[in-house]
């Protein structure tokens, strides 16, 4: 249990490249990590776990790659593998899924905004509750 807690401290700093992606995403870009979300909702719509979890990773990455900076998405990727069990197990709860939806939607709505500061504080608060739902699952 102690190495979720230090991997998702460590998330919590590397995936405030939400930040980076705010500012260096293209427009264009934007309609990526929209049209995840709008799978990741039918997924949540459907409680399909499986769905969830991969464009829960899928957006993850992207944002990541839209930061503009290669190695802080390889890191991201090797935590992502470290996680995956716990992940996987936690995308099988229904309030999870709603939640971090909406969660990744605030955090989109302000990549899309340009808004750097917020983009970097809805994810620090994202990766906080996901980390307090899968302690409380795991008890």
């Amino acid at each position: 249990m102690m190495d979720l807690v230090r991997i998702h401290e460590i998330r919590a700093y590397l995936e405030a490249a939400a930040a980076l992606c705010a500012e260096r995403i293209e427009r264009a870009s934007i309609g990526q990590l929209d049209a995840v979300l709008a799978r990741q909702k039918q997924a949540v719509a459907d409680a399909d776990a499986l769905a969830y979890y991969e464009t829960n990773a899928e957006l993850h990455r992207l944002i990541a790659g839209h930061a503009g900076n290669p190695r802080l998405a390889l890191m991201l990727g090797h935590l992502e593998g470290q996680m995956a069990i716990a992940l996987r197990r936690i995308s099988t709860s229904r309030a999870h899924m709603r939640a971090a939806y909406q969660e990744h939607g605030e955090i989109i709505s302000h990549i899309r905004a340009k808004d750097g500061a917020k983009a970097e504080g809805a994810t620090r608060s994202h990766i906080a509750a996901t980390l307090a739902r899968v302690t409380k699952q795991r008890r």
